[in-house]
């Protein structure tokens, strides 16, 4: 198994991802919404490049009263939209059976850059471990994926592909790290011993509690509490 860590979507070579397994990292916040969301039994998840796209979908899908829309831009949500990026609005009430279709700023960008990879699954602390599980049962080459913030490297997606590596290793996977892999094992060595202070500290962190979401961060950082492991499919990919 060789694994390699892109610590910013753009980073990401298409052409070489066919025969890899892609992992997506959103710590703040698509990931873990995503994950929550589906532990909260939701149907499905549909990843939206934009607000166009998102709103021609439900407009053509919706018949049956079952899809909701849902995203930010900015950190907050889309006028017009069911539900932002907090996972703590994807509660049971909310989203059971339900199909959702997200456009966020960072997240639904990685996972669309990644479309030619030959499977495609997200992650966040929430399902660290479950995912890790699949991963080490399944092998193969991974290509772990952190979203960033705008562009901008971002410490806790790091942290998060940190700890991935980590979880590998002490499954008793034999992995061939990149440099990148190992600089993010480094991180995760560094910074992992509190998950919650790390994310409190970290920049995108520190924006989302200015503008009120301080319960959305702790809450992200707590780590392997669900079972949820989400592949994606090409086709829930709207662009």
């Amino acid at each position: 198994m060789k694994v390699n860590c892109c610590f910013l979507p753009h980073d990401i070579y298409p052409q070489s991802l066919f025969d890899k397994t892609c992992v997506i990292i959103d710590v703040l916040r698509a990931t873990s919404t995503i994950c929550t969301a589906l532990h909260n039994g939701a149907r499905q998840i549909l990843f939206a490049s934009s607000i166009d796209a998102a709103k021609n979908f439900y407009d053509t899908n919706n018949i049956s009263g079952s899809f909701l829309l849902a995203g930010e831009r900015n950190a907050q949500k889309i006028d017009g939209f069911h539900l932002g990026n907090s996972p703590l609005e994807f509660t049971p009430d909310n989203v059971k059976d339900k199909n959702i279709i997200l456009t966020t700023t960072n997240g639904t960008r990685a996972i669309s850059k990644s479309k030619n990879s030959k499977k495609i699954y997200t992650i966040s602390f929430l399902n660290l471990s479950a995912v890790a599980k699949e991963l080490y049962f399944q092998g193969g080459d991974i290509e772990i994926v952190c979203s960033g913030t705008d562009n901008e490297y971002s410490l806790e997606d790091s942290l998060c592909a940190g700890m991935l590596v980590k979880e590998l290793l002490n499954l008793g996977q034999k992995a061939d790290l990149s440099d990148a892999a190992k600089i993010a094992l480094a991180i995760a060595i560094q910074y992992g011993g509190n998950i919650e202070r790390s994310i409190l500290d970290s920049y995108h962190g520190k924006v989302l509690i200015s503008r009120g979401f301080e319960p959305d961060v702790k809450y992200c950082a707590r780590q392997s509490i669900m079972q949820v492991v989400h592949q994606v499919e090409v086709n829930d990919i709207i662009d």
